[in-house]
């Protein structure tokens, strides 16, 4: 007998992040850069956690790879595809439209407990 749950976990490939990298610009003009190169795959059925100490890019990374870009932000390289769709070209008004919306996630406070809600 199969276990609860199995074949609802495929080797699908939902999110494909390739080599993000993600800058802010300084009041010269010069850009920050805070994500380096980050590459990383959602699959299908899966959850995909990311970690790191206070202000290492987690937030920055989780939120450029959809394709969010806060004001003085820039994407500097890499892609973020999700059915055959770079996010990171799309404009702030197609994004609106992709399946964001839908995917949980659980903001927590410095030294509150990781646990979801």
């Amino acid at each position: 007998m199969p276990a609860p749950g199995a074949g609802l976990v495929s080797d699908e490939i939902v999110l494909e992040v390739r080599e993000l990298s993600v800058g802010f610009v300084r009041r010269d003009g010069s850009i920050n850069r805070v994500v380096h190169e980050v590459s990383l795959a959602l699959e299908r059925g899966k959850i995909l956690g990311l970690a790191g100490e206070s202000g290492c890019g987690k937030s920055t990374t989780a939120l450029a790879a959809l394709g969010y870009r806060p004001p003085g932000s820039r994407i500097l390289g890499g892609a973020s595809m999700l059915d055959g769709v770079n996010l990171l070209e799309l404009p702030a008004t197609r994004l609106r439209g992709v399946g964001a919306s839908g995917w949980p996630t659980w903001p927590r406070a410095p030294r509150s407990p990781s646990t979801p809600p």
